[in-house]
């Protein structure tokens, strides 16, 4: 990477920004009254070896989350844009954590099953993954 392209970074990004390519191991939805938070867990590969990997939680808030929730299924390698928080456990440590601000499907996973049911309203509920459609509704 040229020097100048390194400075364009860097005039357009935090300083705290992290850029993460991994896979999805897992996924949830937490809701809130301000919205969703959606939580993915990368499986990352640490090194040129097969076998050491590290597993990250990744989270986005508000908008990314909507996105998060269509690119985040399991088995898809995504490429993640994201910056450190601090989340205040109590008063004398901290966690932190991974904030999403773009994520990206590079790969999606090779082995898709078939759909079981081929009634349209629970092949729909099955893929929603916040639950906007509640089957106690009916």
């Amino acid at each position: 990477m040229s020097k100048q392209a390194i400075r364009d970074i860097m005039d357009t990004k935090d300083l705290n920004m992290v850029f993460l390519v991994g896979e999805i191991v897992d996924f949830g939805v937490t809701p809130h009254k301000y919205g969703i938070t959606s939580r993915a867990r990368l499986k990352i590969r640490k090194s040129n070896r097969f076998d050491n990997f590290v597993y990250l939680d990744v989270y986005g808030k508000r908008s990314i989350a909507d996105t998060m929730n269509l690119v985040c299924q399991n088995g898809n390698i995504v490429y993640v844009e994201g910056e450190f928080r601090n989340a205040t456990m109590d008063k004398v440590t901290l966690k932190p954590y991974v904030l999403v601000r773009h994520i990206k499907c590079l790969r999606r996973r090779r082995d898709v099953a078939p759909p079981k049911s081929e009634d349209v309203v629970t092949i729909l509920d099955n893929l929603d993954p916040t639950g906007y459609f509640n089957k106690e509704d009916e």
